[in-house]
């Protein structure tokens, strides 16, 4: 893997986590009380997105890091081989 492949993937971890890190707290936070989740549903439902994008930007991050160290980084691979152990 090249440089920029590197970059790219760090990058989608560091931004999975910082995703989780400042989406939980203030999700936890305005979900605490039925009256705060009136108040709060639109931004409920934007910490949510946040927190499946946080996730989901982790998981291709490690999956890139799978593909890539077993030297397939140009091979397409389906999306039913994504959950099959490759060890």
């Amino acid at each position: 893997m090249n440089v920029q492949g590197y970059v790219s993937t760090f990058g989608f971890l560091a931004q999975g986590v910082l995703l989780i890190l400042f989406n939980l707290p203030v999700l936890i936070f305005a979900s605490v009380n039925t009256k705060q989740r009136c108040y709060y549903g639109v931004l409920l439902m934007s910490l949510i997105n946040g927190l499946i994008m946080g996730v989901v930007s982790i998981g291709y991050s490690i999956f890139r890091l799978i593909v890539d160290s077993q030297g397939r980084s140009h091979d397409t691979v389906p999306i039913y081989q994504c959950f099959y152990n490759v060890s």
